[in-house]
This record gives structure tokens, sequence and C-alpha cells, in this order.
């Protein structure tokens, strides 16, 4: 059923700037992380919006499963020598070595056989198997509890479980110690040791009413004690870092707001505004307490994916992958000073650009082009030659486009002939575009490249070929045409089909397995 999302996913990961090479070792579980699971603050600096983060690790604030959690999964393996048990554990345990990264050895030596976990950035992300695979350790742990029937059997099996219990308490001692011995430079030791004595009443309460819980016979009591230990480990869980999950009035979401604040109205489809790579460094490196006025100076300044709640278009966004040639031909202007050339922002429709030093005020730009505009002459080029063309001085995207070497042979319109280009619907899957050409001609669309975006002049497919490096071009016969753009993802369609044939087969084992059932009853 994955397949709808997973084959789309795989083709644009293949077309995508990220190579086996590109993942390293950032972002690490530092060598004490394991000690997390028991002492959450462990070694963490408190950042001025109240979050508390590892040192070099900032994919996320905790993975803390509860203290509780951890004994018990220990106890889950050790008492229950099962094949799922064994699976579960060592899926937890690679899980917390390879989220080491370099600093657990592992991650490396598997790069090296595995070159595709080279695409994952950030090593950490793997200790949410870890997270998976703990909890249900544990409920096999209580299981095993529960099984006791003698009161031999439930002595023994209460008294592992209190030993258990005392080395968990006695273990987060010693990290707090260690703590207090060796800090790091803004260590909140304070903090981590109070929080750390209401992690130990945690553990301690929630093991002694596991204890209790075999002693009931009465079934409701049974069902109020279960219901007690759930509240206890939620509230450990809630409580165990404060501001985990930082949390704003939901009027900051309202769509259009920072278009009242003076944010200039732009069309999707029509042109684009440039966040300038001093002012996004800038609101990279920093975070207001007051989250509200945080988040809204980010949306006055389109910062990261929050435009989209304005319908303010513009050049970039915060993504995991990008394509390929788009990240080679930007990749130098996203994130840094670097002023971006004056052609290549004609190009991208860039009709609003602000600055570092004036980050709220949006500056109109006059020469902007549409972003859909024809009229260019066709120049054939090697990727080289073009990404240096159009970060130069002298690149006008109304009278030039550069096309693959592919394209040599199979172009017709060689002249720069006019043409009008009228947007009449712009969408996410569908454009559709009036085109007045005096010749053969040329239509640039300063939108990314990928496969499945298909072109049609009158009802009729057309190629579109890749231009300026990333973006989109096609020709146009001589006269009065409709274009339609229409997005057509092969992939998605071939995984949905996958998905309905396997439920398809799914269904159909089910009702003979149904059928079987009730013959046998029937038998019977």
């Amino acid at each position: 059923m994955a397949a709808m999302q997973l084959l789309p996913f795989l083709e644009f990961l293949s077309l995508a700037h990220r190579t086996r090479d590109y993942g390293g070792s950032d972002w690490s579980m530092p060598w004490w992380g394991w000690g997390s699971f028991l002492v959450p603050l462990l070694h963490t600096n408190r950042w001025e919006s109240g979050v508390y983060h590892q040192y070099g690790q900032y994919w996320i604030s905790s993975y803390y499963v509860g203290a509780a959690t951890v004994t018990l999964a220990v106890l889950g393996f050790i008492t229950n020598r099962q094949r799922r048990t064994l699976l579960l554990a060592l899926l937890a345990l690679a899980a917390l070595v390879l989220a080491l990264g370099e600093n657990g050895y592992l991650y490396i030596w598997l790069k090296k056989f595995v070159p595709g976990l080279g695409f994952m950035r950030f090593p950490i992300k793997l200790v949410v198997l870890a997270v998976i695979a703990l909890p249900l350790l544990a409920a096999y742990a209580i299981g095993k509890h529960e099984e006791a029937a003698s009161k031999q059997e439930i002595f023994r099996r209460n008294l592992i479980l209190g030993l258990a219990g005392m080395i968990t308490i006695l273990a987060m001692f010693g990290l707090v110690w260690a703590a207090k011995v060796a800090p790091e430079p803004f260590d909140d030791w304070d903090g981590c040791w109070k929080n750390t004595q209401w992690r130990i009443v945690f553990v301690a309460a929630e093991l002694v009413l596991i204890v209790m819980s075999v002693l009931f016979v009465q079934r409701l009591r049974l069902q109020l004690l279960q219901l007690l230990i759930l509240a206890l480990v939620w509230l450990d869980l809630t409580t165990h870092s404060p501001n985990l999950v930082l949390t704003v009035e939901p009027s900051v979401f309202e769509p259009g707001l920072a278009r009242r604040e003076g944010q200039p109205v732009l069309r999707a489809g029509f042109s684009r505004a440039w966040l300038d790579g001093g002012a996004k460094r800038f609101f990279y490196g920093r975070i207001l307490a007051d989250q509200e006025k945080d988040f809204i100076g980010r949306r006055l300044v389109a910062h990261a994916n929050v435009n989209l709640l304005d319908d303010f278009p513009k050049c970039d966004g915060f993504y995991s992958l990008y394509p390929r040639q788009y990240q080679e031909l930007m990749g130098p202007w996203l994130n840094s000073t670097n002023k971006l050339p004056k052609g290549l922002m004609d190009f991208l429709a860039v009709s609003h650009i602000n600055s570092e030093k004036e980050p709220f005020v949006w500056k109109e730009r006059g020469t902007a082009m549409p972003v859909f505009c024809g009229g260019a002459s066709p120049r054939i080029a090697d990727p080289r030659e073009t990404v240096e063309m159009l970060g130069s001085v002298a690149f006008d995207g109304r009278r030039e486009v550069f096309l693959p070497i592919e394209a040599r042979g199979h172009i017709k319109a060689t002249n720069g002939a006019s043409a009008v280009v009228t947007v009449r619907e712009f969408g996410n899957n569908t454009v559709l575009l009036d085109v007045e050409a005096g010749g053969p001609a040329w239509v640039t669309a300063a939108q990314c490249w990928h496969p499945a975006w298909r072109a049609y002049v009158d009802g009729v497919e057309i190629p579109i070929w890749r231009a300026n490096h990333a973006f989109q071009a096609f020709e146009v016969p001589q006269g009065r045409h409709v274009i339609r753009i229409v997005y057509k993802d092969e992939w998605f369609r071939c995984g949905a089909l996958i998905g309905l044939v396997c439920a398809l087969v799914c269904l159909e084992l089910w009702r003979r397995s149904g059928s079987g059932c009730k013959a046998d009853t029937l038998t019977t």
C-alpha cells in the first residue's frame, strides 16, 4: 500500500541533489547520549526558547521514553528469550549504536558496505527505531510478570523487578554525579538534578504499582491500578523536559496575516520574492523567547515555508531534497550572503527582494520577467557552461535560453521569434497558457524541470526540455495556441495500481479464510 508514496519518492530521490557521499555524522548522538534514556536533561543546554538540547545534536530535543520503560525493556529481553524479543533487542541496540555516528564506529563501517546510507543526514534519526522497540520489549516484560501463578513465582518475579528498579535508580544517581564532576560548558546541573529526582519518583512508583498488580484478584481494582500506571507514564513523559513542545496561539497561523502587516501581494505563476541570504541566515541562527513574536517575524520575512500561509510565492523553501540541477545552480546563493545576479533574478520572476539590514522591507524590482515568457533564442551548451553563463552579469533570459546538448538536432525554432504568453490558469498540477507566436518560438517556464510534467499544444503533446540548467522550455508553432502543462506522475499511478491489486488479493484471502472457518464450524 505504501507504493503510492515510495515509488514517486524513489524517483525524486534519483533526481535529487543527494548522493551516497552526502550524509556525514553531523548531529549524531553524543557519546553520553544513552544516559539520556534515564536522565533526560543530562548534558543539555537551555535555549532562549526554553527548550533543552544536547550539545551538537539539534534534530530532536528528547528521545526519553521513561526510565521505567527502559528497565522493563531490559527485563523483557532477559525473561522472554523469543525470536521477536531477540529481534526487537537487536533492533534497539543497533539503532542506538548507529545513532552515535562516528562515536559508535559501526555507522562508518556500515556506510562502506551499504553506500545508500550516505543519502541520509543526521545519524540521530536512527534513535527512532529504539524508541519504537523499547516500549514493545517493556510490554513483553509486563506480560511475563502477569503470568506468575504460584506465590513463589510471584515473589521471585517481584524480587527481580525490584532489583532491576534499584539498579536503574543507582544508575540515574551515577549519571547525575558524573555530570557534576565533568560538566559541559553550559550545563544546567541544578535543573538536571531536580528533574532527575522526579524521574526517580516516577520509576519507583510505576514499578511498585506493577508489583502490586499481580496481587489484585478483583478485576475492577486491577483495571484501576493499570489506569494509574498509564497515568504515571503519561505524567513522566509530559513533564520530563520543560517546554518540550513549543506552542503558540492559533491566531498566528491565520492566513493572510503577513499581508495585513505590509507584505506585498504576489500571485503564484506571475511573480516571486527573493529572501536575502544574509536575512535568511540571521533567522536560522536566532530564536526569540516569545514564540508568538518569533513566528510572526518569520512570517513577515517569508522564512522557510511559512510563506505558504500567506500565498506568498518565493524562489526557495525549507526541504530535505532539492532537484539536483536546481541545487547546482542556486546553491551558491540560497544560504549565503552572495547576491543573486540580476539576470538570473529577472529570469526567476523576482519582483520583490529584502535585505539583511531591512529584512521586513520588501523592495519592488521593475525588471522581473514573467514566470512564463516567450521569444528567447535557443543556445546549446553543456551543464558547466550553462551554470557559468546564468551566473554572469551578461545573462538575459528574455533574449536567450540555454538548452542541453541532447536537444541538438531536435529543435525547429532556432531564431528568437516573438511570442506573447498569457497565463489563463495556474494550479499545482495544471497550467493553462494562451500563446500568440509570430513564428516558431520558444516559451520558457521558470519552474523546476521534472519528467512528470507534460506539455500539450492544442491537445497534441510536445516535449518539455530542461532549460537554463534546472527549468523548463518548449517549442510552439506559429499562430495562436492553447498550451496545457500537466503534472502526470506515472509512478504514483503504478503505485496506486499495486496497492489496489494487493488490497484485492488480501480481501480475497480474507474471504477464503472466513469461508474456511465457517465450514469447519458447521462440520463440528
